[in-house]
């Protein structure tokens, strides 16, 4: 079977952080691809779905080693695509039940976002046996195509689970025992079908804080955004209500919130989500942004042993914890430095007042079942 291959032209992103399309390239026809050579030449990755035609869309790469390292994945498929390939959904599938290997050493690296989670798909990264990659952005576009526009479960369901198995195709490197994938926090949004499709996979929660992860994610914000405008907190939680359920559950019973108020859904949403896969049974378990910080030779080292990664190279893991995981990138360290904002007391109030809602949840410092604590804290509690 021959898939077409269109050479790229012009990239139509408007934003790096924006989510995955597959508009966001402009192509001309420049021959074909072996179907067998798309799976097995790592220079082809999935980057996106086409609901409209029901195909897969598959970027080349001019150096995938490099996009396996990135930072963040999808951002680093867009910089170097060189050409576009569809696949019928039919056959994305039937090749992704060839591809797939063992589910119980698939590690899903979920969190709430500005927590660390890059750092930890870094550490995986660092050893041998694992092949990390880092927001694959199909994934979240899964659920911009569910919550926002309205595609059925089914279709949605299919495409997760062959997305995930096409995600063990060969690599630069040699083979690797375990797959780690490290998902946007959008994605959790779907942890019940994660839960379906892989029962035997091991799932990690980074989370933070959620006065500090606020104060993290207000510092991103442009500087003269006011979080009280109305128009600007309906346009925020507009927006917000594709991709966050509980968002649009809001907007449908007329409910306003203010920017802090939408943005604070996201950490309520996952950290709600990582305690339904717990309730399914899955091997799940959280680790905090704090610890990961103050304590990480007491927490790291349980959380590789707890995914089943052995013969650890802690040479590596050190050099990791010793750099900028997104060095270069629009979440520079020294550049997030530069911008030093802090939350007004009503800011603090309103995430507060979110969070006591959620009776699982109570508090912005909760302390998730199952998360791996540093023996400090484990001699308090």
């Amino acid at each position: 079977m021959l898939i077409p291959r269109d050479k790229v032209v012009e990239v139509n992103r408007t934003h790096p952080v924006a989510g995955v399309r597959p508009t966001d390239f402009v192509c001309e026809p420049d021959g074909e691809v072996g179907f067998e050579q798309l799976i097995a030449d790592p220079r082809f990755s999935l980057y996106c779905f086409d609901s409209a035609s029901n195909e897969a869309v598959f970027v080349e790469l001019s150096d995938p080693a490099a996009a396996d390292a990135a930072p963040f994945y999808y951002q680093t498929q867009a910089e170097q695509a060189r050409a576009v390939l569809r696949v019928p959904l039919e056959t994305f599938h039937e090749a992704a039940d060839r591809i797939a290997k063992a589910p119980e050493r698939m590690i899903l690296i979920h969190s709430v976002g500005r927590c660390g989670s890059t750092l930890v798909s870094k550490v995986f990264a660092s050893q041998p046996s694992v092949y990390s990659l880092s927001e694959p952005d199909d994934l979240t576009q899964l659920v911009q195509l569910h919550v926002g526009d309205g595609i059925e479960l089914d279709w949605i369901r299919a495409n997760l689970s062959s997305a995930i198995k096409w995600r063990w195709k060969p690599r630069t490197g040699a083979p690797a025992q375990h797959l780690a994938i490290k998902t946007r926090s959008e994605v959790l949004v779907l942890a019940d079908l994660i839960a379906d499709c892989f029962p035997s996979s091991k799932h990690l929660f980074v989370y933070r804080d959620a006065i500090d992860w606020s104060k993290s994610v207000y510092q991103a914000w442009p500087a003269d955004r006011d979080v009280y405008d109305p128009e600007t907190c309906r346009k925020i939680q507009q927006s917000w209500s594709n991709t966050l359920p509980i968002v649009g559950d809001y907007l449908r019973q007329g409910v306003a919130l203010n920017a802090m108020e939408t943005r604070v859904q996201a950490w309520i949403t996952c950290t709600e989500a990582y305690l339904s896969l717990r309730e399914h049974g899955l091997a799940a378990f959280g680790l905090r942004y704090e610890d990961l910080n103050a304590h990480p030779a007491d927490v790291l080292p349980e959380m590789l042993e707890r995914c089943g990664v052995g013969n650890i190279d802690w040479g590596a893991v050190e050099t990791v914890l010793s750099q900028d995981s997104q060095a270069g990138t629009v979440f520079d360290r020294a550049e997030r430095k530069k911008n030093v904002r802090n939350l007004s007391d009503q800011m603090v109030v309103d995430v507060k007042r979110c969070i006591a809602a959620r009776p699982k949840l109570l508090a912005p410092d909760v302390i998730l079942p199952g998360t791996i604590l540093p023996a400090p804290l484990m001699t308090e509690r």
